[in-house]
């Protein structure tokens, strides 16, 4: 699976098929899921992994494939690896995905274990490659999920001292992300 920003992209995998899964991220930020071909077939060469690299929408298209590919074969249980490219979402590591329609205009929440990937891989050298418009955007999206936790009327002592710790974080190190791609330590 990639994320691109033209759907006639694909990747070759290991036994010479061409699998395409084109995520498109119009301005708006809705996702656009293209399978090319027969996506059924080539689910059903039961690849022992789904890899998601991209920003929370990629990586909840690659937990949705995950999901459908189970649904047709109870027994197979491929590994799911998360790479994201971008900070905000969290859903390398969370059960949770939302996949849209635009077509639509719904998005629908998906929430079950088996969403939560089996290893997340982070690389700060995919981060840095993201625009600084995108940091910006992601960076806000961190900093609501700390707010919310902050505010939540599930709130614990715990939970509290964590989100108001991202908050202060968050305050301290996006402007200088977005400033600088190379401030490896915001």
């Amino acid at each position: 699976m990639e994320q691109t920003k033209k759907p006639s992209s694909s990747t070759k995998a290991d036994h010479g098929n061409t699998c395409r899964v084109c995520v498109k991220h119009p301005s708006a930020g809705i996702t656009r899921i293209r399978l090319k071909g027969s996506a059924v077939s080539r689910l059903s060469k039961k690849h022992p992994c789904i890899i998601g690299v991209g920003g929370g929408s990629a990586i909840d298209t690659a937990k949705a494939v995950r999901k459908f590919a189970t649904q047709m074969d109870d027994s197979y249980k491929p590994y799911l690896i998360a790479i994201p490219t971008t900070s905000g979402t969290g859903s390398e590591v969370t059960c949770f995905a939302v996949i849209s329609n635009p077509d639509e205009g719904r998005k629908y929440p998906l929430a079950e274990e088996q969403l939560l990937p089996d290893e997340a891989i982070l690389d700060e050298v995919l981060v840095k490659s993201v625009p600084a418009s995108v940091t910006a955007d992601t960076g806000m999206d961190v900093m609501t999920h700390a707010i919310e936790a902050y505010v939540s009327t599930e709130n614990n002592e715990f939970s509290g001292a964590l989100a108001e710790k991202a908050v202060e974080i968050t305050g301290q190190f996006l402007i200088r992300s977005y400033s600088s791609c190379d401030d490896t330590h915001a």
